[in-house]
C-alpha cells in the first residue's frame, strides 16, 4: 500500500505525465521509508493526544 500511494500522489502521475519507466527514474526505497516514518510520527503524536485526553477524562470520574 506505500507504494501504491507514492505513485498515487507523485506529480508525475497525477500529471499524466509518466511511461513504463515511473519506478526506475523516481522511485526509491528511501523516498518511501521517508514518507512512512513521517505519516508514523504523525500517528504517534495522535495516539499519544487522545491517550492523554482519556486519562484526563478518567481522573475527574
Amino acid at each position: 500500500m506505500p507504494f501504491g500511494k507514492f505513485v498515487c500522489e507523485h506529480e508525475a502521475f497525477t500529471s499524466g505525465n509518466f511511461d513504463t519507466h515511473f519506478v526506475k527514474k523516481y522511485y526509491t526505497p528511501e523516498l518511501l521509508k521517508a514518507g512512512y516514518e513521517k505519516e508514523a510520527k504523525i500517528a504517534a503524536q495522535v495516539a499519544l493526544q487522545q491517550y492523554l485526553k482519556e486519562q484526563r477524562i478518567l481522573k475527574t470520574c
